[in-house]
């Protein structure tokens, strides 16, 4: 696999979503009787295919580290072919 690149997050490359692993990492909180939509994808934060949701389910959490956006975007084209 491709040594991932890891770049600050910034406004532009706020991840559009995420992994609970990740977000609870980042201060992410779940609140009582939350209902969220989940799908199979590679997590922007950590790289890994997971079940993941937007950010929002877990209060915006405060990344400070994500995958560069155009290898992110790459691992995904790399696993739909999959």
């Amino acid at each position: 696999m491709t040594k991932l690149k890891i770049v600050k997050v910034t406004r532009n490359n706020y991840p559009p979503w995420t992994c609970s692993d990740c977000a609870y990492k980042a201060g992410g909180k779940w609140k009582d009787k939350h209902i969220a939509t989940f799908h199979q994808n590679i997590c922007p934060v950590c790289g890994e295919l997971k079940s993941v949701t937007e950010p929002r389910d877990y209060g915006y959490p405060k990344y400070k580290n994500v995958i560069d956006p155009e290898q992110w975007r790459d691992l995904t084209k790399e696993d739909d072919k999959n």
